[in-house]
């Protein structure tokens, strides 16, 4: 297996073991449950991490549990790690890359920086290692892009008779203060066997452990299994991470010969076959479609680029994955709505009797456009900030927003203050993604409302209780002529029986 980062040098002897033809394909995390003895009484699966290879046995991508996150990988000419891909998945635009990580080694293959750039191959920031002594560094400095450090820390170590890591103390701070000490056992073999955390007392001794990792191991020599066991403020907690491992073989390999776009947003890919092969995988966004031809159509996908892999099931095992094939799909039918238009703005509670602005918008439905799965009404311009719209045919809707949307929290005066301007439009969602903005209607809710004194005027009686808009009630069953006299400036809700007034104490 190929050394990705070892944030613990230790870690370079336990995948040291690690066969060329065998590979770690799934790591799959279960939560413990002790019983009273201490002995396992349950577990609970965390998810996990599947691991997928390419024809040099390098690992090309890396698909957390959920779906939600990925990590793809390129690599040198000579085999080492070139560049790291973080890759998040959104229900509207499928996969996006953040960015990536870039590393650069000396000669010996020790890692020197971790440079972290922006999709515009801006350097964002850098990790930097040095003073090297048997594969483990001796200092770390985390950079910002423009050089600047802004956290350092280095490391001492005690090694036994085979240079491996006895202990390792962390220090950082202007006066390299020890903060933290790992030690490390290996069994007979030479594997590391515990791996044992412990913080500073503060006074130059050592806490308990805190965190032990234990690792056990097959007739391969590969780790079988870890068991972690943290002892900290909030208890105890215990995890015990499975490895599954797979005999890769390039021989394996399929080619992916044909793939084209077709009709809906799909997707048609043709491959050749495997000798021996019982089935194929083929991976892509979310999904991995297990099939027994050489031949796949996807269903419906969302507007934009997709990386497909196939590979091949040889003896229940998952071989190495083909070369990446992209294609492209676009939904020329996803279109924007129109005429977007805002019409009253009132001022009214929340279903928990907090302030809420009812929004009164409009828009036009796009003809002849792919059909329909939702309508978003934004008022922002994060991913965040919209109202879902239930009817998928309505040109109209009433939204209603919270204080938290509308107003600004002044926290020195610990009370909202004056509101802020939103931009509001409308989205269509299509099973292929969401459509483009329509046009926006730019104004301060907040500022409006203010303008409407009385929301409800009929059902007013002689006593009144007054709150400030946040929620927070001041006066308690007062006089309704004189409910607001002496309050400080600001705004008021006043709620009178079955009426209630917004006024503005200058």
């Amino acid at each position: 297996m190929k050394k990705i980062l070892l944030p613990l040098c230790a870690l370079a002897f336990t995948v040291a073991n690690v066969s060329a033809e065998k590979q770690l394909v799934k790591q799959t995390n279960w939560g413990i449950t002790l019983d009273e003895s201490g002995a396992e009484s349950a577990r609970t699966d965390n998810g996990g991490t599947t691991y997928y290879y390419d024809k040099n046995n390098n690992l090309v991508l890396e698909a957390l549990a959920g779906g939600y996150t990925q990590y793809s990988y390129t690599y040198t000419a000579d085999g080492k790690l070139d560049k790291k891909f973080n890759q998040s998945w959104s229900q509207s635009k499928g996969w996006e890359t953040s960015g990536y990580t870039k590393n650069v080694y000396d000669a010996e293959g020790n890692l020197l920086r971790a440079e972290t750039y922006n999709l515009k191959d801006s350097l964002m920031s850098v990790n930097e290692y040095s003073g090297y002594v048997n594969g483990c560094y001796a200092k770390m400095e985390n950079k910002y892009g423009n050089g600047e450090i802004y956290y350092s820390q280095t490391y001492g170590y005690t090694w036994n008779e085979n240079n491996q890591p006895l202990t390792m103390i962390s220090y950082s701070g202007e006066f390299e203060t020890a903060n933290q000490m790992t030690t490390y056992t290996y069994n007979a073999n030479g594997q590391l066997e515990t791996e044992s955390t412990q913080y500073s007392d503060g006074v130059g001794g050592w806490m308990d452990p805190h965190m032990t990792n234990t690792y056990y191991y097959n007739a391969d020599g590969n780790i079988d299994h870890v068991w972690q066991y943290q002892n900290g403020r909030w208890g105890v907690f215990v995890t015990d991470a499975v490895y599954t491992y797979a005999n890769l073989d390039a021989a394996y390999v399929p080619t992916i010969t044909s793939i084209e776009a077709g009709e809906a947003n799909t997707v048609k890919l043709v491959w050749t076959a495997v000798e021996g092969a019982t089935a194929y995988k083929v991976i892509f966004d979310q999904t991995v479609a297990e099939v027994t031809e050489t031949t796949f159509t996807t269903s419906t996908l969302l507007d934009g680029s997709h990386n497909f892999y196939v590979l091949a099931v040889v003896n229940g095992e998952d071989k190495n994955v083909s070369d990446v094939a992209t294609c492209s799909v676009k939904d020329e039918g996803k279109k924007p709505a129109t005429d977007f238009a805002m019409g009253a703005i009132t001022l009214g509670e929340n279903d928990w009797g907090g302030v809420a602005y009812n929004i009164e918008v409009s828009w036009t439905l796009p003809t002849n456009a792919s059909p329909i799965t939702g309508i978003k009404v934004y008022y922002g311009e994060s991913s965040y900030d919209y109202v879902s719209v239930a009817d998928v045919t309505a040109t109209s809707a009433t939204i209603q927003l919270g204080e938290y949307a509308v107003r600004v929290y002044d926290t020195e005066l610990y009370e909202y203050t004056d509101g802020k301007d939103l931009t509001f439009s409308v989205v269509i969602s299509y099973a292929t993604g969401d459509s483009e903005r329509s046009n926006t209607v730019t104004c301060n809710p907040h500022n409006i409302a203010t303008d409407i004194q009385t929301v409800v005027a009929n059902g007013a009686t002689e006593n009144a209780d007054v709150y400030t808009v946040s929620g927070i009630c001041v006066r308690k069953n007062v006089k309704t002529a004189d409910a607001v006299n002496g309050l400080a400036k600001g705004i008021y809700v006043i709620k009178s029986g079955k009426a209630t007034q917004k006024v503005t104490v200058k």
